[in-house]
């Protein structure tokens, strides 16, 4: 079976042939004769073929399905018959059993969707006349924007855009205090940055402000207050900077251990990145590649010490005599003594106390062997160290110069003894010249002071610890040899290159094993700037950074938009308690109740009562051209008269406020009243398709007003159109009826 459609419209005919066993009819979209008018349901009818002819069939439709103006559920079509859907007028031509059933569709309404597919009709749309089937049902413009607008007084879009945005910047000011951004670093920070303490005594790590400025990042001035300036950087033409080196946040756990290429790509050629002052310097570092291949020989620093010491004599093989008088055999470490220091052992300082005195004791005369002029002194305080032993003031014995130049400056002066002047110069010439060059000063015999070096090479580091178990002699080889004090016996590169260099190197080493960029020579602090210190002061401008830069424009932010929020909110508020206040004067002045019983007297009167007033003869009512468009307004009760007191029942009335009936009033009555389309059915009608024949009752129930929905076909709704659909609900002040999809709407009132 097939099916033949001769489509009509204002541009012509078409002809569109569907195979298929079954024409369904309808607004969906697996219809295959569509209609996009609101009158047509999603599946309203079939068209369905056999060996007998076709029948239409109504799928339980609202509006129905009418054949040759008569409604119908199913029955056999016939030549010339005629079908009307909504909006389509389907004519049936040409009907034969076994051959395709040949129609004409045209549509009556200009705002009908497309028929299979075509656009829509230019015919005007024809209005449905009374008693007439098919036409076309027009849909009201529904308000879809209103279903999503908040009803609330004060609660807007805006302000709920608003609250949103305030809750967003809270959680980013939160974020972002300098104690929680480590949820921002990329990675942890170096572990002498972790332990360094700000002016607060808080690690910097969890500080960000105090390394970073906001909005220019990390700036060499930044580290420079705290780890001092770069030393040989005024060498330089153009010093890098400190990230071009060290770069915090990659997990390196110590920032200032660089790779060799970062040293050679600077000192592989020299001559490009120094001064012309530092050219002529030192010639032989123009150029370094690696320790093991290309670098030049140590050059230590020159002995400045005026001290006698022999250390091939105190070396010999045979030993030396003590102070005991006995030989013994000395060692390196029997003056260089090691001793550890943070994590470091090296030689601790040679002193005469700790090294020299046990051999070189200073006695002055037999007859105190146990006592010896101070060591360290000028020579007045040995001159009055000896005077006062002579005298008897031997308390003085085993103090400290610095102690015995109190005591005898406390004391009354002492006589010189000759003797005792004899034994002092014979100790000076005999005992200090052994290693001191001895001048006179004001006329005595005094000694040069030593100066003894503890660091001999100033452009690298070195530590014992590494080498601790190594002979000394393995560095120092030329010990034994020294006789001048002068000698330097510090090792030279090829002591060390056998270990730290070449491709035989025993121990990984590299440029920042011995050399440093930066002073190392003191323990630094943190003395960090003002202005990097976290919790400190200070102003604060829209783009010149600041540590609390972006907390106060969060702030002032935030207060924006609560006034956003807040003005509105308050407003509402205020024409709120307004209103109640009204509404509460209005209840006191009241006479009536919600709904109540009201009791009028009636004037009294001695005298004949007075004649009644003769009734206006009732106008005759003019004949309604048109039976739905007839609405009946209920009259208003005049006030009673008569004798005595009446009981006159008010329960309230209804206010229509859109709508055909717009701007009236009805009075609920004791038997109640009814709302629909039919003049006939309902006290009032409203000529509104979308209206049931009767459509709501409003009556009057032990003392309250009910409104009864009559089981109408659109439904009754309580506040707006598409709420809450009603079946029976006890009516208050101010209560909105909605009839239909807003085709009436009356509110409460009493």
């Amino acid at each position: 079976m097939s099916f033949v459609i001769q489509r009509s419209s204002g541009r012509g005919l078409a002809l569109t042939q569907v195979r298929t066993n079954l024409l369904r009819i309808g607004r969906g979209t697996n219809a295959e004769l569509r209609s996009e008018n609101p009158a047509v349901a999603l599946e309203h009818a079939v068209i369905e073929g056999d060996a007998n002819g076709f029948t239409i069939t109504d799928k339980g439709s609202i509006t129905g399905t009418y054949v040759n103006r008569r409604p119908v559920e199913t029955t056999r079509l016939a030549r010339g018959d005629v079908i009307e859907i909504g909006d389509l007028r389907i004519e049936v031509q040409v009907l034969e059993p076994g051959k395709p059933l040949f129609v004409r569709v045209s549509s009556t309404s200009s705002s009908a969707g497309p028929i299979l597919g075509d656009e829509d009709e230019d015919e005007a749309a024809t209005p449905i006349a009374p008693g007439q089937r098919g036409g076309t049902l027009r849909a009201p413009k529904v308000d879809y924007a209103d279903i999503f607008r908040l009803k609330r007084p004060g609660i807007t879009k805006l302000s709920m855009i608003a609250i949103l945005l305030i809750l967003a910047l809270l959680i980013v000011n939160e974020i972002t205090k300098p104690e929680k951004q480590s949820a921002f670093m990329p990675g942890g920070v170096s572990s002498a940055h972790t332990r360094a303490k700000d002016a607060n005594g808080e690690s910097i790590a969890k500080n960000c402000s105090a390394c970073h400025n906001p909005w220019r990042g990390v700036s060499d001035a930044g580290c420079k207050q705290c780890h001092g300036k770069l030393p040989h950087a005024e060498n330089e033409k153009a010093a890098p900077s400190c990230a071009d080196c060290h770069s915090e946040h990659r997990g390196v756990a110590k920032l200032a251990a660089a790779a060799d290429r970062t040293c050679v790509s600077c000192h592989g050629n020299i001559l490009d990145h120094v001064t012309d002052q530092a050219k002529s310097r030192r010639p032989d570092v123009l150029s370094i590649l690696s320790f093991g291949t290309k670098h030049p020989e140590f050059t230590p620093r020159n002995d400045p010490d005026t001290l006698l010491f022999n250390h091939k004599l105190h070396l010999a093989a045979g030993g030396v005599f003590n102070g005991e008088g006995r030989r013994e055999v000395l060692r390196c470490t029997g003056c260089h003594k090691l001793v550890e220091t943070k994590d470091k052992v090296d030689p601790s300082p040679v002193t005469f106390r700790n090294s020299c005195q046990r051999c070189h004791k200073l006695t002055f005369d037999p007859r105190f062997p146990d006592t010896e002029v101070p060591h360290g002194g000028d020579s007045g305080i040995v001159y009055g160290f000896v005077l006062a032993t002579y005298a008897g003031n031997r308390d003085i014995a085993g103090k400290s110069p610095e102690e015995i130049r109190r005591i005898l400056t406390s004391r009354p002066p002492v006589n010189p003894d000759q003797r005792a002047v004899l034994n002092i110069e014979q100790v000076i010439k005999t005992k200090c010249s052994k290693c001191h060059i001895l001048i006179k000063s004001k006329g005595r015999i005094a000694a040069t002071p030593p100066e003894i070096p503890t660091r001999w090479f100033f452009t690298s580091k070195f530590t014992h610890t590494p080498h601790r178990n190594l002979s000394c002699e393995a560095c120092h080889e030329t010990a034994r040899q020294s006789v001048n004090t002068s000698d330097v016996l510090m090792p030279s590169r090829r002591n060390c290159t056998g270990c730290h260099g070449g491709q035989s190197a025993k121990t990984s080493s590299s440029c920042a094993t011995c050399h440093g960029y930066h002073e190392r020579s003191k323990v630094l602090t943190m003395q960090m700037a003002p202005s990097f210190r976290r919790g400190t002061p200070r102003a604060v401008t829209v783009f010149g950074g600041g540590s609390r830069m972006i907390e106060s424009v969060l702030l002032w932010a935030i207060v924006l938009l609560l006034l956003v929020v807040l003005v509105p909110v308050g407003l509402a508020f205020y024409q709120r308690i307004r209103a109640k206040t009204r509404e509460d004067a209005a209840d006191r002045t009241s006479l009536s109740p919600r709904v109540s019983t009201m009791k009028i007297p009636a004037l009294k009167s001695t005298d004949t009562p007075p004649a009644p007033r003769p009734a206006p003869p009732p106008a005759p009512a003019p004949a309604p051209q048109n039976p739905v468009d007839v609405t009946r307004q209920a009259p208003v009760p005049s006030e009673p008269e008569g004798a005595g007191t009446e009981m006159v029942e008010w329960y309230g009335m209804l206010q229509c406020t859109s709508g055909a009936l717009e701007g009236q009033h009805f009075i609920i009555e004791k038997d109640g009243i009814y709302i629909g389309r039919d003049p006939a059915m309902s006290q009032v009608a409203i000529a509104d398709n979308r209206i049931s024949k009767r459509h709501l009752r409003i009556v009057p129930r032990d003392g309250k007003v009910v409104a009864i929905d009559q089981n109408s076909t659109n439904g009754t709704f309580l506040g707006k159109a598409g709420g809450e659909r009603i079946t029976e609900v006890q009516l208050r002040r101010n209560d909105v009826l909605v009839l239909a999809d807003n085709a009436a709407t009356f509110v409460y009132q009493i």
